[in-house]
């Protein structure tokens, strides 16, 4: 992941680390537990290093750069971008790539990923025929879908 896809993206501020120490630009995330009627920290409920659900940490603008990489071919070539961000329907996945969404109408596709844990939220759509990006980075569980929604409506409409 480092030297294929964060290096050559230019994301240096993305990574899977180590949870046992402060990394700089990484948010704490918290959630409600009916355990203890409280907010508490996610640090002991978080995917572990380079685990199969994520664990990966990132921000904003390094999604941003990888978004820009896919698009500008930088990380792969022409066909295999386009064969990662197209809908796979013949393997019964209508609207999902080799690990991208595909969603939206016919001039408005929109390719990306989302993701969520306890205590936080993502989302990073490519409006492929619109030319726009859009990242988002809640440190609540549905912080990031009351903008996506807003901005999928608003681009729809131009």
């Amino acid at each position: 992941m480092q030297q294929h896809i964060y290096q050559k993206a230019g994301m240096t501020d993305s990574g899977s680390f180590d949870l046992d120490v402060p990394i700089k630009n990484t948010a704490r995330s918290y959630w409600y537990s009916f355990e203890t009627n409280a907010i508490t920290e996610n640090l002991m409920k978080q995917a572990v290093k380079g685990g199969p659900a994520g664990g990966g940490y990132s921000t904003v603008g390094d999604l941003h750069r990888f978004a820009l990489s896919l698009i500008n071919h930088q990380l792969l070539n022409s066909e295999l971008t386009s064969q990662a961000t197209s809908a796979k329907p013949e393997m019964l996945s209508p609207n999902y790539g080799y690990g991208f969404s595909v969603r939206g109408d016919e001039g408005n596709q929109i390719i990306g990923h989302n993701g969520a844990h306890l205590g936080m939220s993502a989302q990073l759509n490519i409006y492929r025929d619109k030319g726009y990006i859009l990242a988002v980075l809640g440190n609540s569980p549905g912080g990031a879908e009351p903008i996506v929604i807003a901005t999928n409506s608003l681009v729809k409409q131009l």
